[in-house]
Order: C-alpha cells, then structure tokens, then sequence
C-alpha cells in the first residue's frame, strides 16, 4: 500500500510539473507574438515609400549604370497579408539608352514569419501589362549580358522564394543586328511555383509569335513540372509539352506538338539528357499537305563527346491533290552505343504515287561511327535496298531494281574530308556498277566510273512511246566535245568516265558507248563515243502454230 501510494504521489508530481511547463510556453508564445505584432505595427507606420523608391533608383544607377523608373507610390499593406504594390515600373538599357523593361502593375505579398530567420518568402508575385526588350548587336553582343554579371558578396547572398508568379498580358521584343532577325511575342502569360535556389513545381506559359519579315503568326502553349538546382546549374523538366498552330515559313494551317517524358540539362558538364522525344507537325505548303512525326526513345550529349542515341524514327507524309501524289519517307531507326561509336542498322523505306505511277523501295544498312583524335568516320559497309514502279501510265511492265554497296566517309578535325563509296544496281539483266571518291580541298575534287553492260528501255516503257524501225551500229569515231562556260572561280571539279555495252531507248540503239565528263575551273567538257544513232529494222513476224 505504501508502494502505491509514494507512486500515485510522484504521477501527481509529474503532471503538475507538466502543467507548468506549459503554461510557461504559452506566455512565451503570446509575449512573442505580442513583440512580432509591435515590430509589424512600427514597421508600417515607419515605412516611408518615397525613400525606399529612391535607394533602389540610386543601387541600380550606381551598380547597373542604368535608369530605374518607378512612376507610382509604393503601397503596403498588413491585411490579408503583408503586401506591397506598386504601378508603372521602367528599366532602361545600359547607360540609360532605350527602354529595356516595363511593368505595368506589380503587387506581391510577403510571408511574415521567415522573415525572423533572414528569409525573404515571397507568397505570390504579380505582373501585368509587361513588356521586355531583347537585342543583339552586330557583335553578338545582348543588351542583358551585365545583369548576368553579380556584384553581391557571395559570402552573404540574398536568400530569395517565390511561392506563385504569375506574368499576364506581355510583350517580347527579340531583334538580332547579326541577322537582321526579328520576333514578336504577343499577350504572353506565364505562370509558375516555387522559384528560387531551389525550384520546383509546375511552369504554364503561352502567347503569340510574330514574325518579322517572314510573317509568320503562331500561337503557343508549353506545359512541364520542373526542378531547378542553381547552386548545381542543373534544370529537370518532366511530362513537357509544347504545341504551335498557325501559319508563316510558307506553311499555312500549321500545326506542331512537342511531348518530352524527361529532359536533364547540365550547364557545367553542357551536358544533356533526354527520354522519349515526340514530335509530330502537319500543314499545308503551295496546296500540298505534309503530315512529319519524329520519335526518339533515349538520346545522351555532352559537349565534345559523341552523342549516343538509343533509337529515332522519323517519318513524313506528303499529300498533293492536284498530282494525285502521296509520298511517304520513314526511317526505322538509328542506335549509338559507348559513346564514341555506333553500330546498328539504319532503314528508309518509301512508297507513294506519282502521276498514276505507283512506287516504293528501301534501303537498309548497318552504320558504324567512330571518334578518334584525328576527327569522326562513318561506315556502311553492307548497303542493300530494292526500288519498285509499278505498272502504269509510263512502263508497260513493273521494274525491281535491286540494290547493294558500300559508303564511308571521314570528318577531319580541320575541315579535311574524304569519302568513298560504291554502287551496284541490277534489273532483269542489266547490271549497273559504279564506283566514286570525293577529296575535300581547295577545290574540292569528285571522281566516278560507271558501267552498264546491257539496257533495253523499250521493255519496260508503253508500246504507243516506241519506235520500231532502225538498225544496230557499232561506236566508231567520237563526236566533237561539247563544252558549257560556268562559273571559273567553281569550289568543286568533277572527272568521271560511262561505259555503255548497249542502250536501246525508242527504237534507237547504241553500242560500246563510252563518255566522259569533266568540270574544271567552272568549265563544263562532255565528251561520248558514240556515233549518231540509227534506226532499227522491224522484227519478222512470229508464225502461227
């Protein structure tokens, strides 16, 4: 019993000491909030407007060398919260010349307790009728580039949030002295979360483009949760989209709309990351309809490093209802793998129909690409595809031509290029073989050599079209050349040679035909081996049986 009653005593004991303890963190409680709410109060009735208008205008004049203009009061206000708002607010450009900045209306409200731990947390921030002025000058030089230069001490810097802002009815105004470019955007809005050092939320933005002398005239939208870390430079974006409709760049009813799952930029490593890429646009140009789609799985670059890309697709669909043409280009894909080379196949298939002439084909090779100190090289050592007409209003019969090859180039890293290849082309049978290098210099130098041995045209071409009288002749002694004046001070010559065992084309038929093409210092020179054509005798005819 005694037991019972000493620990019944000491919980007595306890509680009352409990009870103490928070009655006194009550009264510290309400002495704080009584010494916060007089800060406040002489705060207000000390807060002079005029003063504070004037020391902004003189920090920027002093550090910026530029004009500040604040035409309104500033006005605070304790309720609903801590507030301030001011009117018609101007920032020149350096040394006060034009306007650079213009805020039509400015209000923000201010969160009172971080204040007390240096903090300055912004609830919302907003800004309408704005305009921005962006110019480039002929030396490439933008009229922003000293606001990007801090003059604060990086030891003490200013611990700035910003919960909500929100930039309604604006005007951006881009011109470049380098291009002559000109951009307009019009009634642009932009609203975002948490801005700061560390920011993240989601990001609303959209407006008109105006376009200078093109004429183009588009309306945007782009939607995207974002992380930015500025002490690492690093911005994230994730289920970004971003659409364009409207017309100029000689495209009218245009339409384009970007989706990207994931996208990391890296400002220190100029780095980028990039999932699932999806682009598709469609319009219409000179009364034809174009229909393009770009997806791309996977894509990693950093700067001097070659990319590597998982995979990409493409596509396009053109449509011309006066031609009756559709045409479509799709290519499959493209790997890259170790970052400083790739090998994986790559595929272009196409079909369409053009004056009631149908057609399609592929080409299809594996590709290797390789970085060395000495530059980039590309390979397609097994290059093989097929081309098919069908029947129609010009070919009596369906051509399958066959294809196969080789191609390499290198890309030095002082402008040195070189390429080499080969082509060898099969239908029925005729056989092409072909085979070209191209030097890169001063000038640059192509050479080729070709031979067909065999070709009859009036197979495969309308019965109506032929021809059926003539002879065969052999080459004998070549005409005179035929040369064309061009341009003397030309970047490019040319030396080929064409062997032709036999051509037939309309009833006329040519034999060991050989010709040579030449391009140098702009003058053209084409010399053949064959002799004027002649006629053909008609076949006897078949008996019947």
């Amino acid at each position: 019993m005694r037991e019972s009653r000493f620990g019944n005593k000491q919980a007595k004991i306890g509680m009352s000491e409990s009870g103490k303890y928070k009655r006194l963190w009550w009264s510290l409680g309400l002495v704080g909030a009584v010494l916060l709410a007089a800060v406040l109060i002489a705060f207000i009735f000390s807060f002079d407007g005029e003063r504070l208008k004037q020391g902004l205008i003189e920090q920027v004049r002093a550090e910026k060398q530029r004009e500040l203009r604040i035409d309104g009061p500033l006005r605070l206000k304790l309720l609903p919260r801590l507030s301030v708002e001011t009117q018609a607010i101007r920032l020149s450009n350096r040394e006060g010349k034009g306007e650079f900045l213009r805020l039509g209306r400015v209000s923000g409200a201010l969160e009172i307790l971080p204040l007390l731990t240096g903090r300055i947390v912004i609830n919302r921030i907003e800004i309408r009728d704005w305009s921005l002025q962006i110019e480039r000058d002929a030396e490439g030089r933008y009229n922003f580039d000293d606001l990007l230069v801090s003059t604060e001490d990086d030891s003490a810097p200013l611990d700035l949030e910003v919960e909500k802002l929100l930039l309604l009815n604006g005007e951006i105004h881009w011109r470049d002295a380098t291009s002559g470019g000109e951009l307009t955007a019009e009634q642009v809005y932009l609203r975002s979360d948490h801005l700061g050092r560390q920011a993240h939320g989601r990001l609303e933005m959209g407006g008109n483009l105006r376009g200078g002398a093109t004429g183009a005239h588009l309306g945007f939208a782009l939607e995207t949760l974002y992380r930015l870390d500025g002490a690492a430079q690093t911005l994230q974006l994730d289920q970004a989209r971003l659409s364009l409709k409207g017309q100029g760049y000689g495209m009218e009813r245009a339409r384009l709309n970007l989706s990207a799952r994931y996208v990391h930029g890296d400002l220190q490593k100029m780095a980028l990351d990039l999932v699932q890429l999806h682009v598709r646009g469609e319009g219409e140009r000179q009364g034809a309809s174009l229909t393009g789609e770009l997806d791309l799985n996977e894509l990693h670059w950093q700067a001097a490093v070659v990319p590597r890309l998982k995979k990409l697709s493409a596509s396009l669909n053109l449509k011309q209802a006066v031609d009756k043409a559709n045409v479509r280009l799709t290519v499959d894909g493209i790997r890259a793998q170790d970052g400083e080379a790739s090998n994986e196949g790559l595929r272009l298939d196409w079909q369409g129909e053009w004056q009631k002439q149908g057609y399609k084909g592929e080409i299809a090779s594996p590709v290797v690409l390789e970085q060395d100190d000495k530059g980039f090289s590309l390979r397609a050592d097994a290059v093989q595809g097929r081309v098919q007409i069908a029947a129609g209003a010009t070919f009596s019969r369906a051509l399958d031509v066959r294809l196969d090859g080789k191609l390499a180039f290198n890309f030095g890293l002082e402008d040195e290029a070189r390429g080499a290849g080969e082509l060898h082309l099969a239908q029925d049978d005729s056989k092409l073989d072909a085979r070209w290098q191209l030097l890169h210099g001063q000038p640059s130098r192509l050479t080729f050599q070709a031979s067909l041995d065999q070709l009859n045209l009036d197979q495969y071409l309308r019965a109506d079209t032929a021809v059926t009288t003539g002879t065969a002749v052999a080459a004998q002694e070549p005409p005179p050349e035929v040369a064309v004046a061009g341009n003397a001070e030309a970047e490019l010559e040319i030396d080929g040679t064409m062997r032709v065992g036999m051509l037939q084309y309309k009833g006329l038929r040519m034999e060991n035909l050989e010709s040579r093409l030449s391009l140098k210092q702009g003058r053209l020179e084409m010399v053949s081996g064959a002799p004027p054509a002649a006629a053909i005798p008609p076949a006897p005819p078949r008996r019947k049986r």
